[in-house]
Parts: structure tokens; C-alpha cells; sequence
């Protein structure tokens, strides 16, 4: 009867019990902190992608309503992308450079489309180009490291491009936009050691 008694009083654990217990969740955590990172990673790269996409969406719909023709560029090796009117660039895509003075404004003009836009993508993301040893695409960065624009033209049209997104650990997702349609679409995100 005491052994009943000793069961039915004992309501804690011991000192050793929740020792093991601890040392099972510490090892459980440490496991799984690297595909938790690597987990967020690419969230953060899916959010930069879906940021890319819309804001290519929003240009090509502003030039349409505006008739002004607009241009996307983004500055390699970081994570800064600027929106512009073309009006703003000088022969190299470079906005800021002149404006066009003769042009007509009347007071409905859209003070947007007088400006350079500024954004950045989330943090550990960044451009880069979709090919390291293209000559092409190397000789399509500025010297200053900004990219060959991309134009919107009133009409919806514009060029074919890719942009290729950079995050950590290696990994990157494409960003394609037709350029009949202006649809942009994105992959999923990849890892290098995937291409090999």
C-alpha cells in the first residue's frame, strides 16, 4: 500500500528527467536551424520576385494611362531599382541627367512621372547578372554598375528581358518578362549546387 501512496503523491519531475528532455529539444532546434534558414531565404526571395513582377505591372499600366514612355533599371550587386520616365534619362538610361523643357505640361500632368522612383528589394536579396561570363550581358551594365534600362512604351510593348535575383545561400530565382504582353513571371527559387 505504500508503493500506491508514493505513485499517487509524486506530481513533479526530477532534476534528470527535464535535463533530458532539454538536451532532446536543443539537439531537435540545432538540427533544424539550417533548413529553417535556408527556409527564409527563399520566403525572402519569393517576396523580392513578387516585388519585381508587380512593380514591372505598374510601370507598363502607368506608361499605358500616361503615354508617357517609362523605363525599369536596377543597379547590380545591390538591391536598388528605379522607375523613370525616359524624359528623365540621358542617352545612356541614366535618369536625373536632363529633362525635357519643351515639352507641353498642363495641370493634370502626374507629378510621378516627373520623378525618379527609388525601391529596394528586401534585405539579403540583390540583382545580379543571369550570366557571369555572357560578354553580353556584361557589356549591358553601365559604368556605374546600373543595368540597360528597360522601356515601357505607351502602346504596352516593350522588350524581352530576364532578371535574375540573388539571395543567400547560393540561391537565386529568374524573373522573365515577355515582352509582347508585358507579363512577367518568376521561378521558383533554386540553389547553384542544383545546376550542377
Amino acid at each position: 500500500m505504500s508503493q500506491a501512496n508514493d505513485r499517487i503523491s509524486r506530481k513533479g519531475y526530477t532534476l534528470s528527467e527535464m535535463l533530458v528532455v532539454l538536451s532532446v529539444l536543443v539537439t531537435v532546434t540545432a538540427l533544424s536551424q539550417p533548413a529553417l534558414r535556408e527556409a527564409l531565404s527563399d520566403s525572402r526571395l519569393r517576396s523580392a520576385a513578387k516585388q519585381v513582377r508587380v512593380e514591372l505591372a505598374k510601370t507598363r499600366l502607368k506608361a499605358m494611362k500616361s503615354g508617357v514612355a517609362l523605363q525599369f533599371r536596377y543597379k547590380l550587386g545591390q538591391s536598388r531599382f528605379e522607375i523613370a520616365p525616359t524624359s528623365l534619362a540621358d542617352g545612356h538610361g541614366r535618369a536625373g541627367a536632363r529633362i525635357d523643357r519643351d515639352r507641353q505640361r498642363d495641370e493634370t500632368t502626374d507629378p510621378v512621372l516627373e520623378s525618379v522612383v527609388e525601391q529596394d528589394l528586401p534585405q539579403g536579396v540583390s540583382f545580379e547578372l543571369e550570366d557571369q561570363g555572357d560578354v553580353q550581358a556584361v557589356a549591358a551594365v553601365s559604368e556605374d554598375g546600373w543595368s540597360d534600362p528597360i522601356v515601357f512604351y505607351p502602346n504596352g510593348r516593350t522588350e524581352n528581358a530576364h532578371i535574375r535575383l540573388k539571395g543567400e545561400h547560393r540561391a537565386f530565382v529568374e524573373v522573365s518578362l515577355r515582352g509582347l504582353t508585358g507579363v512577367a513571371t518568376a521561378s521558383k527559387p533554386r540553389h547553384e549546387e542544383e545546376l550542377r
